[in-house]
């Protein structure tokens, strides 16, 4: 996830006095215990407190892996990275099936899709 999304999602969550769930879907091992640590510092960087962070694995089909858990924890809002191909096709799943409104972040500098 592109780190401008972790600064956005730390300054509404700072406004909005609010906790951020950090979410990686893949498969459990190393490299996913890398990327939520990793995501983990990087939210905690941009400002939010580490008591108002939690961190989740999830397994399964991205989009719909998130969107589940937006239901279960009640969201009020997903920020979702917007990136390459697969991470497009992920924020679009998850802008079609999530229970709340959600926010996709592109990142800076990145050559972006024609309209």
């Amino acid at each position: 996830m592109p780190s401008e999304t972790f600064g956005v999602a730390a300054m509404i969550a700072q406004a909005a006095s609010s906790e951020v769930a950090v979410i990686h879907v893949g498969k459990a091992g190393e490299e996913s215990n890398r990327v939520l640590a990793d995501s983990l510092d990087l939210i905690e960087e941009s400002g939010v407190s580490r008591g108002n962070i939690t961190r989740e694995l999830r397994t399964g089909q991205p989009g719909s892996a998130l969107a589940h858990v937006a239901e279960e924890v009640d969201a009020d809002l997903m920020i979702v990275g917007r990136g390459g191909h697969q991470v497009g096709r992920v924020a679009h799943q998850v802008s079609y099936h999530a229970p709340c409104d959600v926010l996709l972040v592109s990142a800076r500098g990145t050559e972006r899709p024609d309209a």
